[in-house]
């Protein structure tokens, strides 16, 4: 994929988000062009959510997003 960018003349910033991270505004930009709430964002298969207690009725988005 990145041959292809690359070849339209542009060259993309690559960022590793599996070791940088995700700052809260990166998250809450994404959920809301996705139009969708942190809890409907979180993976519940192969995570720790549960282990967390995030998947939990009364945990809030606010709590989910901080985790």
């Amino acid at each position: 994929a990145l041959s292809i960018i690359r070849a339209a003349g542009y060259e993309p910033e690559v960022i590793d988000y599996l070791t940088t991270g995700w700052t809260r505004a990166q998250l809450l930009g994404l959920f809301a062009a996705a139009n969708l709430t942190s809890r409907q964002a979180l993976r519940e298969t192969k995570s720790p959510a549960k282990d967390l207690g995030l998947l939990e009725p009364g945990v809030s988005d606010e709590t989910i997003l901080v985790a």
